[in-house]
């Protein structure tokens, strides 16, 4: 609830979260479920206390990197490898295989220690404005094989597995989704798939029952509160309202990743006007990539530019010029006629990319309204905090512009 007085116990209550680390011939096993467990631990009660910690430390409470590196290193250690892809099992300490929901989890681990570690990584000289690591992530590797397990292993029903912990499993595919800013995993819209499996849209187990409870028999699962408890985070925190819609672009093809140089820019910006702008209302981002649809048919094309105008901000960022399609260049144009508003920077100053913006802004209007730089004294530069335009309008005077 944001009060100061609250710090001190939050503080008591994150050292008591690293003071509960699991050992094991001197390497971090994970957590346990009490302080005195020996050589044992499991990646479920290390999930939470990895969420515990995040919470933590976005309540203002230190957490030193040597701490972050650890666990990251235990996550990337602990991951079994399966060809190119790679997941976890319930005890990383042995031999195992891959479970789904240990693989949301360890995924979790690894976007959440991402978070903290990857600060200042990319050496950012902020009177230039270039990274000179910009785009560089070391712990890519253990994602993308997570993540490619996760693609080609996906589904929110546990019921006929060994381990049955279905709704645990579908709240850790929304803190994946969440995290990750991704709205797909894989070919799988993951929040709309939940909703229609916890809604009864789709005939299932996990439907709701009729006293307003989801439970599956055996298992942890037929405990209603905690089901219930598992299916109501997925469908409230699925719902926090997007602010911020990073656009995946380059035509088709999706092996190149210009658009996505820096991980975290959305996350911080969201995360900022959050606190700053709106009185600490929760707020998310996510990627929108249009490369996954189909957008040949006006059905399919009303559909994505209805999942556009979620957010009012479509945010573009990168260092060469942008390469849309068509049909995603007619897609932006009538998301700024709907109301939508787009935001672009140019990636370390690139110039490449800000020529390019610009020549993808005359093809989204028909060059019928050319970009020119704001006035000196547009609300815009005072709104939030006093502003120097020159800082944005490298060798111009804003004052010469209508």
């Amino acid at each position: 609830v944001g009060e100061a007085r609250d710090k001190d116990i939050i503080q008591r209550n994150i050292d008591q979260l690293l003071a509960g680390r699991v050992y094991s011939n001197g390497k971090l096993i994970g957590w346990s479920y009490t302080r005195s467990s020996q050589n044992t631990a499991d990646n479920s009660n290390t999930q939470y206390a990895l969420l515990g910690l995040l919470a933590g430390r976005q309540a203002g409470v230190k957490i030193e990197p040597k701490d972050w590196n650890e666990i990251q290193d235990f996550y990337i250690r602990t991951q079994i490898k399966v060809g190119n892809a790679g997941g976890w099992p319930y005890r990383p300490e042995g031999a195992g295989v891959p479970m789904h929901s240990m693989t949301v989890a360890g995924l979790c681990g690894l976007y959440i220690t991402g978070l903290e570690l990857n600060a200042g990584k990319q050496q950012l000289d902020e009177k230039t404005g270039v990274a000179k690591q910009c785009g560089q992530y070391e712990q890519n590797d253990a994602v993308v094989r997570g993540m490619r397990w996760l693609e080609s292993s996906f589904k929110f029903d546990m019921s006929n597995e060994q381990h049955r912990a279905t709704f645990y499993n579908v709240y850790g595919i929304e803190r994946v989704g969440r995290l990750s800013g991704q709205r797909f995993i894989g070919k799988h819209d993951w929040y709309r798939e939940g909703c229609e499996l916890l809604c009864g849209v789709k005939k299932s187990p996990l439907n709701q029952q009729d006293d307003g409870s989801w439970r599956i028999s055996g298992g942890i699962d037929s405990m209603p509160v905690i089901s219930t408890s598992f299916a109501l985070l997925f469908l409230s925190k699925g719902r926090t309202p997007i602010l911020v819609s990073k656009l995946a672009f380059d035509g088709d093809d999706r092996s190149k990743n210009d658009w996505n140089r820096k991980h975290h820019d959305a996350r911080h910006l969201v995360d900022y006007a959050s606190k700053a702008l709106f009185r600490k209302q929760p707020l998310a981002w996510q990627i929108f990539d249009p490369r996954l649809a189909d957008l040949s048919s006006d059905a399919q094309f009303k559909e994505e530019l209805s999942n556009l105008l979620q957010a009012p901000i479509l945010y573009m960022n990168g260092h060469v010029a942008p390469d849309l399609t068509p049909r995603q260049i007619e897609l932006l144009r009538r998301y700024v006629e709907e109301g939508g508003f787009i935001f672009a920077e140019a990636c370390c100053g690139s110039q490449e990319f800000a020529d390019g913006f610009t020549a993808l802004m005359d093809k989204v209007f028909n060059k019928e309204s050319p970009l020119v730089p704001m006035r000196a004294d547009h609300p815009v530069w005072t709104a939030h905090m006093p502003l120097d335009p020159r800082e944005f309008i490298a060798g111009r005077d804003p004052r010469e512009h209508v």
